[in-house]
């Protein structure tokens, strides 16, 4: 029931092949119409329901079916999981010396992450499983992309997996690592961010309309390819336009240019797709949504926000030198490392009157060894995290003067002492961050 598999014997046999998806695609559909509806009529169930999170051997081939299984219920759902090369005895769930693993950043892969929705229209989105596994050095800009990314496409909800299975009898991190610094203390400002729908939902860049009798007949619903916005470019359309008809590739960086629905009906060729080609540019390995408020520059691997509310950059920073945002300058000597500015009062970052900093870099377990990518010790509680080299500059109005005050990793402040010059209405205010502290408030 693959693309190969349904094209290597005659038409008879794909015909077969196409009538046994149809009978178990009906079948699965009409299982969840089921169980529904016994969940709601006979035990007064209430809540919304997701009749599953599964993915197919064959995206382009089965995906869009197994999707329309779901529209059955209130909720579409999947899980994803993001990490490098990882090999070993229980390699896939565990992670035990002996095991070797190269660490890989999620902002040099786009096209890795689970961070593509392919939506289904009327449907709320959410992914109730999602992380950065373990061992990977590169983990702290996982909840950075994932508040920016998941907003623009408009997807409903996040839940990081697994909260109790950092370690294992507080022995070693485990495969899932939810409560380790990279991922529970970068939470604050990208929720908020997420919550507050600081970053603007995209208008959809990809409208595509699929016949089920098409699906069934084992045409299936497109392939992601890169070469798609090529074939964009040759149909010399006036840019930013859109492109009317049957829709049979997708490229893979659409979903972070905007948003990408689907839907079922009878008309694939009023399909239609946004001209993307002046915000994805391959050659230079960046993305730019269509909002403007998202860029990411995978080659260097640097992503950047830039909100009225919220404003920061992940990845490489160091290689970056000086990012410059509409209210924000952000400087870091750390190899790697997450730093998000954002208001705390609801209000714009240039009139606001507490905003929190909130900075991440890399981690590790006391103890943890590996010699030629081979984990030598697994280590064990607490985690250590790479000192914060880092200055934020910040430009008000106003003229107030202002206090920064350095918060512990709980939240509470300390009795640190903060350097920082000038008062951010005349010339902007200069904040050299405390090398140990995650989160700095900025009031006046």
């Amino acid at each position: 029931m693959t693309t190969q598999g349904s094209q290597s014997g005659d038409h008879d046999k794909t015909k077969r092949i196409g009538d046994q998806v149809r009978f178990l695609t009906e079948h699965q559909r009409k299982f969840y119409d089921s169980i529904i509806g016994y969940l709601r009529d006979d035990l007064g169930y209430g809540g919304l329901i997701s009749p599953s999170n599964w993915h197919v051997t064959d995206g382009p081939m089965l995906d869009a079916l197994e999707r329309y299984t779901y529209t059955a219920g209130d909720v579409i759902d999947k899980h994803g999981y993001f990490g490098g090369k990882h090999e070993g005895d229980g390699a896939s769930y565990s992670v035990r010396e002996g095991h070797t693993f190269e660490s890989l950043a999620a902002v040099n892969s786009p096209e890795q992450l689970p961070l593509q929705f392919i939506q289904i229209d009327g449907y709320p989105h959410t992914i109730s499983e999602i992380g950065w596994t373990n061992p990977n050095n590169y983990r702290s800009d996982a909840t950075f992309l994932s508040s920016a990314y998941g907003s623009l496409q408009g997807v409903d909800g996040f839940f990081f997996f697994a909260v109790g299975s950092n370690f294992v009898s507080d022995t070693h991190i485990g495969k899932f690592a939810v409560c380790s610094p990279v991922t529970a203390n970068t939470f604050p400002a990208t929720a908020l961010q997420f919550r507050r729908m600081d970053i603007k939902e995209s208008e959809d860049v990809v409208y595509q309309i699929l016949e089920l009798e098409d699906l069934y007949a084992m045409k299936g619903s497109g392939a992601s390819a890169a070469e798609a916005l090529d074939e964009l470019r040759k149909m010399d359309i006036p840019e930013g336009n859109k492109v009317t008809g049957a829709i049979n590739k997708l490229d893979p960086l659409s979903f972070y240019a905007g948003r990408v629905m689907r839907t079922f009906g009878k008309e694939p060729e009023k399909s239609t797709q946004l001209d993307l080609t002046k915000y994805i540019d391959r050659q230079k390995s960046t993305i730019r949504s269509i909002t403007g408020e998202l860029f990411w520059d995978y080659g260097t691997g640097i992503a950047t926000v830039d909100t009225p509310r919220s404003q920061g950059a992940t990845g490489f920073l160091s290689k970056a030198g000086r990012i410059k945002l509409t209210d924000v300058e952000i400087e870091s000597g750390n190899e790697f490392s997450s730093i998000m500015v954002i208001s705390l009062d609801d209000l714009p970052l240039k009139t606001s009157k507490k905003i929190l900093i909130q900075v991440m870099t890399q981690e590790q377990p006391y103890g943890f060894r590996v010699e030629d990518n081979k984990i030598t010790n697994l280590g064990s509680a607490p985690y250590g995290v790479k000192k914060i080299d880092a200055r934020v500059s910040l430009k008000f109005s106003g003229n107030n003067k202002p206090t920064v005050l350095a918060l512990d990793e709980n939240g509470y402040a300390t009795s640190k002492e903060v350097m920082f010059s000038s008062d951010g209405t005349e010339k902007p205010l200069i904040i050299k961050l405390d090398d140990e502290s995650a989160y700095h408030i900025v009031k006046w």
